[in-house]
């Protein structure tokens, strides 16, 4: 079956009910789509995202990376999974892992760019269950996985524990 005979409405529902957040936006960063995860990762409904800057949900200091981000979908590339830091709608900084594609319209131009994200934290509480010692001892481990796949060392590793409690909490 090509592409084409599949029905549009089956990849929206599929795309809405997925557990990963999934988002779309312009070349210019504006978001066009917004699922029922992204609502639950970030904490903004779709009717507050859509039409509005997806820097919205990036740090001040990871400003940057949406750049860099923008120029390699727009010389067609995708962006391989990479982890960062993003805000919620409360501020909250959340760990996540981001795989990025461009958005091609039937002649091939690139139009967008697709996100698709994953709460770092709770893949890790999916992963390793619940760690003997509480969530002090799941901080720390918690913090050296983020030091050990995104290269952050020394201070930052605690600093990565404190922010990841609120999270932790929220998912117990």
């Amino acid at each position: 079956m090509s592409l084409s005979e599949y029905d549009p409405a089956r990849f929206a529902a599929i795309i809405e009910n997925s557990s990963d957040a999934i988002i779309s936006k312009g070349l210019d960063g504006t978001v066009q789509t917004w699922n029922r995860a992204a609502e639950r990762l970030f904490g903004w409904t779709a009717e507050e995202m859509i039409g509005e800057s997806i820097r919205r949900i990036i740090p001040e200091d990871r400003q940057a990376e949406e750049d860099a981000i923008l120029a390699r979908v727009q010389a067609g590339d995708l962006v391989p999974r990479f982890q960062t830091i993003r805000q919620t709608k409360n501020g909250e900084r959340i760990p996540i892992a981001v795989t990025v594609s461009p958005i091609r319209n039937a002649e091939g131009t690139i139009v967008g760019a697709s996100k698709i994200a994953n709460d770092l934290l709770t893949t890790m509480a999916r992963v390793f269950g619940p760690i003997p010692g509480g969530l002090a001892v799941s901080v720390v481990i918690v913090g050296a996985f983020l030091a050990a796949s995104t290269g952050i060392v020394g201070a930052t590793v605690v600093t990565m524990g404190l922010l990841s409690l609120p999270t932790m909490l929220r998912h117990n």
